[in-house]
């Protein structure tokens, strides 16, 4: 995972893509000197270290396309963990990720709070969803 700021010219959003491929894959490793990293960015290898999609899988997965939206279980919750690799801000709902309207969701690796039906995740970034 590279979340570091130096010796690199990653940004925070390219930093949390890093950082949910280890959340999903429960694969974590990194070279990051800890002692020059920025608190923000330290902040993003504690949540990968902290919390792992359990049986994630892709929500959407079309041919000749990476998939971007991913669902599991964190801590026993339903989770989606999504990923924009495009230019352009993506929107989405709870609708399209399969989560309950009726039901609060909070996302964990900006972190945003608690979430409204209805958002949009910028270009280059990663969000973690949980349902409450």
């Amino acid at each position: 995972l590279m979340a570091r700021q130096d010796r690199a010219e990653h940004t925070i959003q390219e930093a949390r893509v890093s950082v949910i491929t280890g959340i999903l894959t429960g694969v974590c490793l990194t070279s990051d000197n800890l002692s020059t990293i920025a608190p923000e960015r330290f902040q993003l290898l504690e949540r990968a270290a902290k919390y792992r999609v359990k049986d994630a899988m892709p929500i959407d997965w079309k041919i000749k396309q990476w998939p971007m939206a991913f669902k599991g279980t964190l801590d026993g919750q339903p989770a989606v963990a999504l990923i924009n690799h495009t230019d352009a801000p993506l929107e989405y709902t709870f609708e399209q990720l399969e989560l309950a309207s009726d039901r609060p969701v909070e996302e964990l690796l900006q972190p945003l709070g608690i979430m409204k039906d209805k958002f949009t995740i910028a270009p280059h970034d990663a969000m973690l969803l949980v349902q409450k």
